[in-house]
């Protein structure tokens, strides 16, 4: 959709239908609202996927480490929390989200905890089998690109 725009921030989730001349915040179901990352499926902008947290401290803190993702199929539905083949929320610092441009309804996400690829559009994920050292279990990753082979 042309002049559409996302934000996903500590303040919450808004879009713009007009190039961020006015914004409003499409928030029912969402139970956290300090949020991160955010991804949109390539080939559908209603597919919206995004990291959150209770706040700062539970998303960022190693020690205090509680995140989730959330996922929006159509404008004005309801954000349902996704977690299946996620790791558990409590201990995983807060998610960082791309989709895959090449790929309709592909995403990743990166956390503490490891990659993880959907390509349902983000309904279910899996761990990619990639060599995960313990050390980084306490390390906050902060970017994540997907590049076309």
């Amino acid at each position: 959709m042309p002049k559409r725009l996302y934000s996903s921030a500590g303040d919450g989730y808004f879009e713009s239908f007009d190039y961020g001349e006015s914004w409003n915040s499409q928030t029912e179901g969402l139970r956290h609202h300090y949020l991160h990352g955010l991804a949109v499926d390539s080939s559908d902008p209603q597919n919206v996927i995004v990291s959150a947290s209770l706040g700062a401290w539970q998303a960022h803190n190693i020690e205090n480490a509680n995140s989730v993702l959330y996922r929006r199929s159509a404008d004005g539905e309801t954000w349902k929390n996704v977690s299946k083949g996620l790791p558990e929320s409590k201990g995983t610092i807060i998610t960082i989200l791309a989709s895959n441009q090449n790929n309709a309804g592909e995403f990743y996400a990166l956390n503490n905890r490891g990659i993880f690829i959907s390509d349902d559009s983000g309904i279910s994920w899996g761990m990619l089998e990639i060599p995960w050292p313990k050390e980084y279990l306490l390390q906050h990753p902060w970017s994540l690109a997907v590049r076309k082979e």
